[in-house]
């Protein structure tokens, strides 16, 4: 297991968020949320990692710009840290958020 994480469940989004495609090599999609409190995205599929905390510092640290991690709203409006993306890197990259995972 990569970091000693596990898949503990597979989930959704609040409807937040947009799905792009960036155009940052190797190809990575981007998680983006849409203006506050505004439902003008859609659920997304996302999955619920656990890791120890003694592993979290050496994952980040290999998460690229313009990735990062931050709180992510799930569709229950839960949150959770999860991997989102700078809004700028979606200028012309590819909106994929039809696509739902």
């Amino acid at each position: 297991m990569l970091y000693q994480s596990k898949i503990i469940r597979e989930d959704e989004v609040a409807s937040y968020y947009k799905l792009y495609q960036l155009l940052i090599i190797p190809l990575k999609p981007g998680l983006v949320r849409t203006k506050r409190n505004c439902k003008e995205g859609t659920s997304i599929k996302f999955e619920v990692w656990e890791m120890p905390l003694s592993s979290f510092c050496a994952f980040t640290a290999q998460i690229p710009l313009p990735l990062s991690i931050g709180k992510i709203i799930l569709k229950d409006d839960s949150q959770i840290p999860g991997c989102g993306c700078e809004s700028y890197a979606t200028h012309n990259a590819v909106d994929i958020t039809p696509l739902r995972s």
